[in-house]
This record gives C-alpha cells, structure tokens and sequence, in this order.
C-alpha cells in the first residue's frame, strides 16, 4: 500500500480460530489497504475446506472485507 500499489495478491494461508490475536495485525493491513482503495486477492486454500463454515477457516481469505476477493484453483 505505502507502495502505491493497486492490487496486492496473498498466495499464502493459515488456519485458526477467528478470535485468536495472532490475525490481527494481518486483518489491520487489509483494513488499510481497503482504506487505500487497494484490492487484496487472497488464496483460499488447498484443503478443500468450506472457509465460510470450517471451525478453523483459512486466513487472510476467510477475513470480511470490501476489498477481498478470495480465490481458488
């Protein structure tokens, strides 16, 4: 974002409990870029997983966001 940059993609996952503190600072830098009118596209996984209803659903792609657009192969 400090970059100028106008799509950043996140090939990159992890699964955790929504509410764990360890996403937050991941959650903040989307929150920023969607400040910043940058798009994130965010890798969904490789676990055939449902990230909308998994107990543990992956992240940054399971993050609610107006600037996330999660993707699958």
């Amino acid at each position: 974002v400090i970059a100028g940059a106008g799509i950043v993609n996140m090939s990159c996952s992890y699964r955790t409990l929504p509410e764990v503190d360890r996403q937050q600072p991941l959650e903040r830098a989307i929150d920023i870029a969607e400040a910043e009118e940058v798009l994130i596209i965010a890798s969904a996984g490789n676990d055939a997983i449902d990230i909308d209803i998994d107990e543990y659903p992956n992240f940054p792609a399971a993050f609610v966001s107006n600037n996330l657009i999660t993707v699958a192969s």
